[in-house]
């Protein structure tokens, strides 16, 4: 015997339809979820490539600032945060602190150097 479709059951019909399609448009999408993982992708290669060139110009002004790249970065960030905290002076005394190591005595021309560097490009990408 075929069943008659009431007006409650084709709401009810109606309904599940509705939240099927609704599910249907989260982020299980594939072509969204591809464009997600390449604009990802495309900025952590960025944030890659400025980070090797703020490596480059501090070993472009004395090499052994840049001698393990890591400390170089973390000093750098220190510095920026000082630059954007602080005036220049405090700044070059902050970077004197941070790239001073046992073999490397960061004297205040480079300090003031260190700052210009990445004052001029790199803090705000840092």
């Amino acid at each position: 015997m075929p069943t008659r479709r009431t007006p409650t059951r084709r709401c009810a019909v109606l309904l599940t339809a509705a939240l099927f399609a609704l599910t249907a448009c989260g982020d299980d999408d594939p072509i969204s979820q591809a464009q997600d993982k390449a604009r990802q992708a495309g900025t952590q290669a960025q944030q890659k490539a400025v980070e090797a060139f703020a490596v480059a110009a501090l070993a472009a002004i004395d090499p052994e600032l840049a001698k393990d790249p890591a400390r170089a970065l973390v000093s750098a960030r220190a510095v920026c945060a000082a630059i954007e905290n602080e005036n220049a002076t405090k700044a070059a005394t902050e970077a004197r602190k941070r790239f001073s190591t046992g073999s490397v005595k960061v004297d205040e021309a480079t300090a003031k150097s260190i700052v210009r560097t990445l004052q001029k490009d790199l803090c705000p990408r840092l």
